[in-house]
């Protein structure tokens, strides 16, 4: 399967096939490793961490939080203790 190079503002680009990314299971925003092998680009999936995940979510979130003790109704079972 042949691709052409692109310009992509004053970096160069290719695109890649939907059936390889899905073979790959690759995502548009996951990142990738890129590593050159003779003539050969190489692309690997980089793990995201858990608090890369958080912070991608998360990261600009600028309120409060504070944990509240949620009433769920009557005790039905053995939740209830009896000090």
């Amino acid at each position: 399967m042949a691709t052409t190079i692109a310009r992509w503002g004053n970096s160069q680009a290719v695109r890649l096939p939907k059936d390889i990314l899905e073979r790959t299971e690759l995502h548009v925003g996951d990142k990738v490793s890129v590593s050159q092998e003779g003539s050969s680009i190489r692309l690997t999936k980089v793990p995201q961490t858990k608090a890369e995940a958080f912070l991608e979510r998360f990261g600009a979130f600028q309120g409060s939080w504070r944990a509240e003790e949620a009433d769920t109704g009557a005790a039905v079972g053995k939740e209830q203790f009896d000090a």
